[in-house]
């Protein structure tokens, strides 16, 4: 939307008609939405309005990490994404690793995403989703967005290589039954195996 010469345009965000709304702003700058949203304009010249512009705006929701895992591409697409109590298992500068209720797992990447190890997180916030190395990668929310409990104990699966699966990528797990098949001496990766595959 923009400001035409010497009209002023109003606008709503909550459906109500912006000639007679009490909620009407008076358009400045971008508008921010944060959720599925109908925007109602008009022009004002005076005392003399324009007829109403009609914009709805869909932001899809990513009820969980599971849902985030069956539609994330290789390109970010935004969502309303829901933290359903995730927890952050690992941190980095800019990476919190999470797990959420299910046991599935995505990760932030954000610069003073300002989430720490322990933390339970829950709540919804608008960010982008896409599949980044094979990772679920959410960019675009920080802390500041959601409710966030510090100080929780972050869960350990034991678990077999064979039994991986992409739903535990960001989940701490201890792994049993491994055998190691040789020795690294000279600079090479060791090879370790559960009878089902090696991690090298």
């Amino acid at each position: 939307m923009e400001k035409l010469n010497k009209y002023d345009v109003y606008y709503t965000v909550d459906g109500t008609d912006p000639r007679e709304s009490a909620t009407a702003v008076k358009y400045t700058s971008a508008i921010s939405v944060s959720a599925t949203t109908t925007i109602k304009a008009a022009a004002k010249n005076g005392s003399d309005w324009s007829d109403v512009a009609t914009l709805s705006v869909t932001i899809p929701v990513l009820d969980s990490f599971r849902a985030i895992q069956e539609t994330a591409k290789n390109t970010a697409e935004k969502y309303v994404i829901t933290f359903d109590d995730a927890i952050v298992t690992a941190v980095s500068e800019r990476h919190a690793y999470m797990v959420d209720s299910e046991g599935y797992g995505a990760f932030v990447y954000e610069a003073d995403h300002g989430f720490n190890v322990g933390d339970l997180v829950s709540g919804s916030a608008v960010g982008d989703v896409l599949i980044y190395n094979g990772m679920f990668e959410i960019q675009g929310v920080t802390a500041d967005d959601l409710n966030v409990v510090s100080g929780q104990v972050v869960p350990v699966t034991e678990t077999s290589i064979g039994n991986i699966s992409i739903k535990d990528q960001c989940s701490v797990v201890t792994l049993t039954g491994l055998t190691l098949k040789k020795v690294n001496t000279a600079g090479v990766n060791v090879v370790l195996t559960d009878g089902f595959d090696d991690i090298t």
